[in-house]
């Protein structure tokens, strides 16, 4: 049965680990989209661990930008998908802008735009088909406030992306300390 899973968490919180095992239990073939860009060493050297951690039988897509038109063209078989990052590939979005400000030596005022087309790919992409996905995604606004403008701009893009795939899915996990606390089971009345 189709479903639709949000995994939030900070870094190193556990959340990669609890969406690979959920989509382990639901039995079935995996895609497995990995949205991360090795921009350092350090992070060439998780992605690998990441990688090695995973079911060899799970297919990897790599995947920087424009999701849901990959999906549909690489994810017929397989009924569960499940994509680490959502704030990696908002993170791709941001970068490809300011590669292309600078070029053009003028701000992309459009990068709001681009974040929700994204997004909409994803969530039209999901609504047409039948496939649990389940995505991961950064939880910011739990930190500190940052002092880079840039920084500010990508939190708030990454928020306003939490919370309208949050609204749609049919469970939101928050992972803390590597404990997963379901968000979507609160009293009855509250919500």
């Amino acid at each position: 049965m189709k479903k639709f899973v949000l995994v939030l968490g900070g870094a190193r919180s556990g959340k990669s680990e609890f969406a690979e095992k959920l989509a382990a239990s639901i039995g079935g073939g995996v895609v497995f989209v990995a949205t991360g860009s090795p921009v350092d060493e350090a992070l060439r050297l998780r992605i690998q661990r990441n990688r090695e951690r995973r079911p060899q039988a799970w297919r990897t897509l790599e995947i920087g930008t424009s999701l849901g038109r990959a999906l549909a063209k690489d994810a017929a078989a397989e009924p569960i998908v499940l994509v680490d990052s959502l704030s990696g590939a908002i993170a791709n979005v941001v970068m490809r802008a300011r590669t292309r400000e600078k070029l053009a030596e003028r701000a992309d005022p459009d990068v709001e735009q681009k974040v929700d087309a994204e997004v909409a790919g994803l969530l039209n992409w999901y609504s047409r088909g039948d496939k649990t996905m389940i995505v991961v995604s950064d939880e910011l606004s739990m930190g500190a406030p940052s002092e880079l403008a840039s920084a500010g701009a990508y939190a708030e893009l990454n928020g306003q992306t939490n919370r309208r795939l949050a609204e749609v899915a049919d469970e939101v996990f928050l992972m803390i300390a590597g404990i997963p606390l379901n968000l979507k089971q609160s009293p009855k009345g509250l919500l």
